[in-house]
């Protein structure tokens, strides 16, 4: 209810008071991820063209410099890994390779950017729909943009918690078993654990609207208010890791065995050769896809506590309160355009810098 439809009180008698925040339904901890995947299910037509539109920008960014890793890779067929150092010794290849590896780093920070991106209109998405005000890709897209430098200092802020408790952890293994390479999935599990709190900060900072300082200190409080939600929270993204690499490799396996089966691949003639492109492409669309439908997964409990913690979700409406001088909306933005055509530009000169015919090393 707005300011408008509120009721004009009578002279004489007392102002009406405003209507209380809505009272989202708060999970059980041992509800709390089923009712996000209800939230998820719910949420799939929105959630489905946002993948497509993640996927797309993952192609964009990523397609051009692995053809040219697999082009590389087709033109030099080494035996083993000395006979790959000895032709490295050679100038023209060298450069080829350096290239690669340069043309690799802004492709994957750019990457990494839309991933930034997709979990933060995944959220914003999930947290419509539970508001019962579903909004558009475009929206999401905008409110995305509106917190995308919070989130990256609170992922730093974040990153580096970890990163300190990891250690911790692996000095006290390494102490108490002897071993450097003991214990690294229990590092991981510990690390998690210890950084529950830390479990709202994406919706502290897209539903919320604060700061990324505030939303850690927020979301401290929170896993406090109700410490074995935040726990469920946290195992949960251990989970859906897990799948998402299953899910990953199986299909990496059976795009491989397919292959394999059709006698298509590097050494088939031009037309496998093509068709094992094509492969990788949709593979590295699918993936980018895949990565976001996670990331919605993983964010919807998240969610679906926020919400049921605070009955605030005043977030959302920043979306429609731009400035008048704010700029015209790009599904691709401007530094985004011309970070895909150097990618494109540099893989496609790497691509026409390789020799005509195969050099194979044995």
């Amino acid at each position: 209810m707005t300011e408008a439809e509120l009721p004009v009180p009578i002279e004489g008698e007392p102002a009406a008071a405003p209507p209380p925040p809505r009272a989202y339904e708060l999970p059980t901890a041992r509800g709390v991820v089923t009712y996000g995947l209800q939230l998820a299910y719910r949420s799939s037509a929105e959630l489905r063209r946002a993948s497509l539109y993640i996927g797309v920008l993952t192609l964009a960014l990523l397609g051009p410099p692995l053809v040219f890793a697999v082009e590389l890779v087709a033109r030099y067929q080494f035996a083993d890994i000395e006979a790959f150092i000895a032709h490295l010794r050679d100038p023209a290849t060298a450069l080829r390779f350096l290239t690669l590896i340069v043309v690799a780093y802004p492709a994957i920070f750019g990457w990494l950017a839309v991933a930034i991106d997709g979990q933060l209109i995944a959220v914003t998405l999930l947290a419509a729909r539970a508001a019962d005000r579903p909004m558009s890709l475009r929206e999401a897209t905008t409110r995305a943009r509106q917190v995308f430098w919070r989130m990256i200092r609170g992922s730093f802020l974040a990153g580096l918690a970890s990163a300190l408790v990891q250690f911790i952890v692996s000095a006290v293994l390494v102490a108490l078993l002897g071993r450097s390479d003991a214990g690294g999935i229990v590092v991981t599990v510990v690390a998690v654990i210890f950084l529950a709190p830390l479990g709202y900060l994406a919706t502290g900072i897209v539903i919320g609207d604060v700061g990324a300082i505030e939303a850690l200190k927020r979301s401290t409080r929170l896993a406090r208010a109700r410490p074995r939600i935040a726990l469920v929270v946290a195992l949960f993204t251990l989970v859906t890791a897990a799948v998402q690499t299953f899910a990953l490799s199986a299909g990496l396996d059976l795009f491989i065995t397919l292959g394999a089966f059709l006698h298509v691949g590097i050494n088939g003639g031009v037309g496998p050769f093509v068709v094992a492109l094509l492969g990788l492409l949709a593979f590295i669309m699918a993936f980018g896809s895949l990565n976001f439908t996670i990331a919605a997964i993983v964010a919807a409990p998240q969610v679906a506590a926020f919400l049921g913690l605070t009955y605030y979700a005043g977030g959302l409406d920043r979306v429609h309160d731009l400035p008048a001088d704010a700029p015209r909306f790009r599904w691709v933005t401007r530094p985004m355009v011309v970070l895909i055509v150097v990618v494109a530009v540099l893989s496609a000169i790497g691509l026409t810098g390789l020799p005509a015919a195969a050099v194979v090393t044995r």
